[in-house]
């Protein structure tokens, strides 16, 4: 059957799999020498034998089953020395078949890793990129891909006769096709170029070390954060031009139309309450995890997917490191470019009530505009707005400014109605979260995550505790300890279950 697939001979596989020959038995391959002890699919995958692939699938193949060293086809494939357009067809085939672009060797690395090294051609690395839940993940190790493509030109005889790499294609790797792997890594933010591994070394340092001069000045470029005009308080800078902009334009040319006062101090109360809640959430320490190893290895006994490399620490329970503060939070929902901060355990009270207060200024700005216009007629009444009765500058500037005035209220009733809808949404979609005590990360990324699986794949949620429970979680966050210990038990047992089931596979 191996011969059969080596030759692509889709007839004769097809013979031998309807007389009877199992298609998931471990068979011995001879990999230049090394005996490697592996299934039919594996092989199909290492060749991209696109026609023998489609037959073992309809067959029965199985496309998570391991060798005898913890390797999937998609392993397999990620090595392969085949072309671009064979090894994507055949990845489409065993993604639609349900292979897991994630599932880790017992040295935890997964496809990705093997195809950085094996510096795969960019049509088949971004298809395996796309079904890579986690690009970010770090191996035994504490290496990323970034760090694989840095090593990539340097293999003993062993290593290539071991793995299955092909001595001649390793030889024939330059720096160029390094620095391509690496720059689309980097153009498609897949990969932390920041992130160090077990021994405290980044893959610019890996890169220099090696001679590799472009590829390691490209890795350092990389490290350094890139920002608008500089600085990271760009967008806060700017958020508040605009606030304070569009508040100074409703009190020059809203207001004086605006006979009741009520209104206005509901707008004021808004605007503070965003004010000291946008001040409160953006200075906040959101929950950092503080280092708790000064050594620069992996501590025994501690699983490396649980192990941050870059703040050397494990990682608690719904923490994630953010790429932008180049820290860990607890409880990490998202960073906020507007507030230049991350949103974690300890600040995410105070960001609800900014959205909130902010949904309710933009609401009520814009209502104010749209009675303001609609209160206008052709005869220009003249403006008798409370404002008027104290600061009688700003009605006789309204009179003075009467077109400029009438331009400024239709452009801030546009952009309130705008930002209504857009705050509203992020408002709707933060309160879901609230209600069911998911974080914004865990939505998007649920699948990275053992304890949201079921046993069937489907998704779960250990965190909720009903709706009254969950909102207390969330503002009373000082008292949740007891549940993130309940969760933690559940994950800890969602893990033990899928680490024995891919034992036993």
């Amino acid at each position: 059957m191996l011969a059969a697939i080596e030759a692509d001979n889709a007839g004769t596989l097809l013979q031998l799999v309807t007389s009877g020959s199992d298609v998931n038995e471990l068979q011995d391959w001879d990999s230049g020498g090394a005996l490697i002890l592996l299934r039919p699919l594996h092989l199909g995958a290492h060749r991209a034998a696109v026609s023998s692939v489609e037959v073992l699938l309809a067959h029965g193949a199985q496309v998570n089953l391991l060798d005898a060293r913890g390797w999937t086809c998609l392993h397999y494939l990620a090595v392969s020395n085949a072309d671009s357009d064979r090894k994507t067809r055949v990845l489409q085939a065993l993604r639609r078949a349900g292979a897991d672009a994630d599932w880790p060797t017992p040295t935890q690395q997964i496809p990705l890793h093997f195809a950085a090294r094996a510096v795969a051609e960019e049509p088949f690395l971004s298809h395996l990129l796309l079904a890579t839940r986690d690009p970010g993940a770090n191996d035994v190790a504490g290496r990323t891909s970034l760090h694989y493509v840095a090593l990539a030109a340097e293999r003993s005889v062993e290593d290539v006769a071991c793995s299955g790499y092909d001595g001649a294609a390793v030889s024939a790797i330059t720096e160029d096709m390094q620095v391509r792997v690496a720059a689309f890594l980097l153009r498609f933010r897949a990969v932390d170029p920041r992130a160090p591994d077990a021994q405290r070394l980044t893959a610019a340092d890996i890169a220099a070390a090696r001679n590799r001069l472009e590829l390691a000045g490209l890795l350092r470029r990389a490290e350094v954060p890139r920002s608008c005009i500089g600085s990271r308080w760009f967008m806060p800078l700017v958020f508040c031009l605009l606030l304070g902009a569009a508040h100074v334009a409703g009190l020059f040319f809203v207001l004086p139309l605006i006979p009741s006062i009520l209104p206005s101090i509901l707008l004021g109360l808004a605007l503070v309450s965003t004010a000291c809640a946008g001040f409160s959430a953006g200075f906040r320490d959101p929950g950092y995890l503080k280092s708790n190893f000064n050594a620069g290895t992996l501590p025994a006994g501690i699983d490396p997917g649980s192990f941050c490399y870059s703040c050397q620490h494990v990682k608690v329970l719904r923490s994630k490191h953010c790429r932008s503060c180049n820290k860990c939070v607890r409880e990490f929902d998202h960073h906020c470019p507007w507030l230049n901060n991350c949103i974690g355990k300890t600040n995410r009270t105070s960001f609800y009530v900014f959205i909130s207060a902010l949904f309710i200024d933009v609401g009520s700005l814009g209502a104010l505009s749209l009675a303001s216009v609609l209160r206008e007629n052709s005869r220009r009444a003249a403006p008798d707005g409370w404002v008027c009765s104290l600061v009688t500058e700003v009605c006789s500037s309204c009179n003075t400014h009467y077109g400029l005035g009438q331009s400024v209220r239709w452009v801030v009733l546009a952009c309130c109605i705008i930002c209504f809808v857009q705050i509203g949404a992020f408002w709707f979609f933060r309160t879901r979260n609230l209600l069911r005590n998911l974080t914004t990360n865990e939505v998007h990324n649920y699948k990275r995550y053992a304890h949201f699986k079921t046993d069937d794949g489907g998704f779960r949620n250990p965190f909720d505790r009903g709706v009254c429970a969950n909102c207390h979680a969330y503002f009373c966050s000082h008292e949740e300890e007891r549940e993130n210990v309940l969760a933690l038990l559940e994950e800890v047992t969602a893990r033990s279950a899928l680490s024995s089931t891919r034992g036993t596979i």
